[in-house]
């Protein structure tokens, strides 16, 4: 029987997740112990149950394994409240780009002026209900960051609001905002994907990895919450537990335990490889252009 795609899909992750935390961790980075969690630790052991793989998870954000079932998370959590809204909107808040030096500080005034701008709102008594997620994109050619809010609101007219509040806000602290930079559109059905998708972007426009870049954005993002409801919308957390099961349509088994090797899980016993990928000349390119 053949091993089913979502099978080899999760192995490409786990490949691309460890092959870059582990070009991550040869930077001089504080984040090095965590970086090589991921590859010792992020779904190297699966303990097949059945039809049931059982793996531990690293919880980290440069992971797409991980990445992976936060979104799922993320969006079963958060679709029915959406459902509900009224009038859903998806917002676009930016300012504009930073250097790597002003990165951090631009992260933390960014988040203040959001929670500013959102409390202002509910102090005059209206309701403003939402999620908003905090982003940050790298422009390789010009060496610039962008962090960035997109917000799911209920009601056309609190989305102006926000906006209107946000240039305000933004001018208020004699920042250079570009008010045709602010977007507002009604949410679609690709809307909580990507609300949720990811924090950045970890592959370039031109198929590159700026490995600097990234693990610049990583520490300055480190330890803050990217996903933030407001008004009467509950929080659903974005960590996801440390051990996690999934059925496959996979020949069962009593109990097997596979190791990961390079591309792909070897039963420990047996040898048998449990998903069949082998990576592509495209990902082998994508990191034969690492920029170090």
């Amino acid at each position: 029987k053949q091993p089913p795609t979502n099978l080899k899909r999760k192995a490409k992750r786990v490949y691309f997740s460890k092959r870059l935390a582990l070009e991550l961790s040869q930077l001089d980075t504080p984040l090095r112990e965590q970086y090589l969690r991921t590859v010792e630790s992020c779904s190297t052991l699966i303990v097949q149950e059945g039809k049931k793989l059982i793996s531990k998870y690293c919880n980290n954000r440069w992971c797409t394994t991980c990445n992976n079932i936060r979104t799922a998370k993320l969006i079963n959590g958060y679709e029915p409240v959406v459902a509900k809204m009224n009038e859903p909107y998806f917002v676009t808040l930016t300012r504009v780009t930073v250097n790597r030096s002003e990165l951090k500080e631009a992260i933390n005034g960014r988040i203040k002026s959001l929670t500013k701008v959102i409390r202002s709102i509910r102090r005059k008594g209206i309701a403003c209900n939402g999620i908003r997620k905090l982003e940050c994109t790298y422009n390789i050619e010009e060496d610039k960051y962008h962090p960035h809010f997109h917000l799911i609101v209920d009601g056309y007219d609190m989305a102006q609001t926000i906006v209107k509040k946000w240039i305000l806000e933004t001018r208020n602290q004699n920042i250079k905002i570009d008010e045709q930079g602010q977007h507002i559109r009604p949410v679609d059905d690709d809307s909580l994907k990507e609300l949720f998708k990811y924090t950045t972007k970890l592959v370039a426009k031109d198929r590159s990895l700026c490995l600097p870049a990234l693990d610049h954005i990583f520490q300055c993002m480190y330890g803050k919450r990217t996903f933030q409801p407001f008004g009467n919308v509950r929080m659903i957390k974005e960590d996801i537990d440390e051990i996690q099961s999934q059925e496959y349509d996979i020949e069962p088994v009593e109990t097997a335990i596979y190791q990961w090797r390079g591309n792909d899980w070897y039963d420990m016993v047996s040898g048998r490889c449990l998903s069949g990928y082998i990576p592509s000349d495209t990902m082998h390119r994508l990191f034969e252009k690492m920029v170090t």
